[in-house]
């Protein structure tokens, strides 16, 4: 009877956050709690994913079947090698707080790079990655020297396995990713590197914390289309000038920032000019984890609060 009325509970549950045509909205409790008791609430993928899987372990733990501790076995064993099964290109900007860590991957996990660690944060980033299936980084890189992108550095590779730590051009067989800064300023934000490249037929910007001096150093420089622009500075209104959107003209912007935080980031100059050029803008303060996932001509993002989109290229 306990087991009988566990599943019809999770085969309920199951069904309406597969059907629900809304998202429950439980951030701002998470950060109630966080502030309240001073603990951090890590939650990666979707519930209903967790409650499908839950639902088949019990359902065949209560039948009879001499193959069903295989089958689930087996259905566990899927979690931890995902990332080996993936086709797909992955871009993943990890929800970090008020910082920077972004997760780029090439299919099957052949090869991954992995952009800044905020202080504080290597064990969050670590426990991301083992989540998504991936043990291994072949080039780490460092934007800049500030705490909220190069503060996680020692934890983090004390526990996890990095091939190189590398802060020039990244070039594979699968992807390229070149620094455009190469200028020398009077200011660590603005000297801070900026990867360009194609990752699974999309181009790619991360600016790191430049200002809007080196956003037209750049553009006066290169040619650039983005398809996916990580706005500068966390959204602070130092970066991203309505020059530097119209030249790069990004279909979907990504803002890496912390909830409430202290610097009021994302400005709400930087989200008004985001809005007058008609461009997507994802926040991790919002929308947490932000994945954006490539296979042929086929892009899409999808994000921890199970927000979902088309990337239509022109």
């Amino acid at each position: 009877n306990i087991y009988r009325g566990i599943n019809q509970l999770l085969f309920v549950l199951g069904i309406l956050q597969l059907c629900l045509p809304f998202n429950l909205q439980l951030n701002s409790l998470y950060h109630f709690i966080e502030n309240i008791f001073n603990v951090n609430i890590n939650l990666y993928g979707h519930v209903s994913l967790f409650i499908f899987i839950l639902f088949i372990i019990v359902y065949l733990m209560s039948i009879h079947d001499k193959n069903k501790l295989f089958i689930c076995i087996l259905i566990l064993c899927y979690i931890p090698v995902q990332g080996y099964l993936n086709p797909l290109y992955s871009i993943d900007f990890i929800d970090v707080g008020q910082g920077d860590s972004i997760l780029i991957r090439a299919p099957f996990n052949q090869y991954n790079v992995l952009i800044d660690i905020p202080k504080n944060k290597g064990d969050e980033v670590i426990q991301y990655l083992k989540y998504s299936g991936v043990y291994k980084i072949n080039d780490l890189i460092f934007t800049h020297e500030d705490s909220d992108h190069n503060g996680g550095k020692e934890s983090f590779i004390n526990e996890f396995k990095v091939k190189s730590i590398n802060n020039t051009d990244i070039k594979n067989k699968y992807f390229q990713l070149v620094n455009l800064n190469e200028q020398i300023y009077d200011n660590d934000n603005d000297n801070s590197l900026v990867y360009y490249g194609n990752v699974g037929g999309l181009n790619v910007c991360l600016m790191g914390d430049v200002s809007k001096k080196v956003e037209n150093d750049i553009i006066n420089k290169y040619h650039l289309k983005c398809d996916i622009l990580k706005v500068g500075h966390h959204g602070s209104n130092t970066s991203t000038s309505s020059l530097f959107l119209q030249r790069t003209n990004p279909l979907l912007a990504i803002i890496s920032v912390g909830f409430n935080n202290y610097y009021g980031h994302p400005h709400d100059e930087v989200i008004k000019t985001l809005d007058k050029y008609h461009i997507k803008t994802l926040q991790t303060s919002i929308h947490h984890t932000i994945s954006i996932k490539s296979y042929l001509n086929f892009h899409f993002y999808s994000t921890t609060s199970k927000e979902f989109g088309i990337i239509k290229k022109e």
